[in-house]
């Protein structure tokens, strides 16, 4: 850790700010007090005449859409002199319509199978579950520089029902590609599906839960940063699982095991990274999700003394707030287990008046038992999980867990 200076002496903050890929983020708005600076283009920023303890907060803006999106962090609590702060990819301003044409496969597909493809380069990771030859992706955004290169990774399973975890595999292949931003230029790429089939093998093991219902799947990693994720093995409150997977040869194997829904929070989920085919003592803990206490839902004439509280196990909270209506983002990185709006002196951002909000609670499991503090969590090795937005992102690799509490709502004060 980094030296914080003696009690009731001001000195320097030299910290960094990058997001989940390991990428500087540049123009941030950094507040610490009632000083402000911006992020250079390596993401470096440096503040003098700081206390021994203080809150950092940042405000980072992209246009989206010719709307301007705000996300907004404050870590609280801090002394060390030299901090990573490690953020979620700013909103994302960059799209490319993104077509799979395939040869050997049939469109319709028959019955039994089952398309996957994912994207991935150092600055994008996209992917359609449920895709027909010839089809288009969803969601293929991405931040960062307006053209990225990488690959597509097309993969033809069999199942035995629809959208149900896969039972063999068809045909595997990747292309590279190449996008542009561009809401009219459409990016076209050709998989080749006529096979040989795919060696398959199994991975079994337990899972130890909290005795709700439960899923497993897992998820094929490239080094060029895609991952693929594959459908749900449902099975309920049993703790064995057993999935059949493919062996590619410069694929590596994370499987996944979550309690609840990521369509209906609060849920769990904890993985193991690396996970060798023909394995079977492979042994997963799923944490308990925070629970969520006040304010109740629907809340009104929430302001910057409104306290929010929840129960959790853990050292380090991000208190996670959405704009329904604009998309702003604010999240609180605290120690505690309360905390509160942005008020005007520590955060270059104050939530609108009148305005419904999203509230949650995430715990992000790759920190380790002997982070005690979100001074440990900005070390050097960032604090999120590879797991957020209900999968499994980019280049970091090693086993964790991310946990989130129910979703409820308020409005602010007029």
């Amino acid at each position: 850790m980094g030296s914080a200076g003696s009690p009731g002496v001001l000195s320097m903050v030299r910290g960094k700010v990058i997001d989940t890929r390991g990428r500087p983020v540049a123009d941030a708005q950094v507040q610490i007090g009632e000083q402000n600076t911006l992020t250079d283009a390596t993401g470096a920023f440096s503040i003098d005449a700081v206390p021994e303890s203080y809150d950092v907060g940042l405000l980072i803006v992209e246009t989206v859409s010719a709307a301007p999106v705000r996300n907004a962090w404050l870590f609280e609590g801090l002394r060390r002199r030299d901090p990573l702060l490690q953020v979620y990819p700013p909103p994302s301003p960059h799209y490319s319509t993104v077509t799979l044409q395939t040869t050997g496969a049939s469109s319709p597909l028959p019955a039994g199978q089952q398309l996957y493809a994912a994207f991935g380069s150092p600055d994008a990771d996209f992917e359609s579950t449920w895709l027909e030859p010839g089809g288009t992706f969803s969601g293929s955004y991405w931040s960062g520089p307006e053209q990225t290169s990488g690959a597509v990774h097309a993969l033809l399973v069999q199942n035995t029902e629809a959208d149900g975890a896969p039972t063999g595999f068809v045909a595997y292949d990747s292309q590279p590609l190449s996008l542009v931003s561009s809401s009219s230029v459409a990016a076209n790429v050709t998989a080749s599906l006529a096979g040989p089939p795919v060696a398959s093998g199994t991975v079994s093991g337990s899972v130890t839960s909290h005795g709700g219902s439960r899923s497993n799947w897992f998820v094929l990693r490239w080094p060029d940063g895609t991952s693929l994720s594959t459908a749900l093995a449902d099975e309920g409150p049993s703790d064995a699982f057993s999935l059949v997977v493919p062996n590619i040869a410069d694929a590596s194997l994370a499987v996944i095991a979550m309690e609840g829904s990521v369509v209906r929070p609060p849920y769990a989920v904890s993985f193991l990274d690396g996970v060798v085919v023909g394995s079977t003592d492979n042994r997963i803990a799923i944490p308990a999700v925070p629970q969520s206490v006040v304010p109740a839902e629907a809340k009104t004439g929430v302001d910057a003394t409104t306290a929010f509280e929840w129960v959790a196990t853990g050292n380090v909270f991000v208190l996670h707030f959405i704009a329904k209506e604009t998309d702003d983002e604010f999240f609180l990185v605290t120690g505690k287990k309360t905390g509160s709006l942005p008020g005007r002196g520590r955060v270059p951002y104050v939530a609108p008046a009148n305005a419904q909000f999203i509230w949650r609670v995430e715990w992000h499991g790759d920190l380790a038992s002997s982070v005690r503090s979100v001074d440990d969590a900005v070390g050097p090795a960032g604090f999120l999980s590879a797991f957020w937005e209900n999968r499994l992102h980019g280049p970091k690799r090693g086993p964790g867990s991310y946990a989130v509490s129910e979703d409820r709502t308020f409005t602010t004060a007029p």
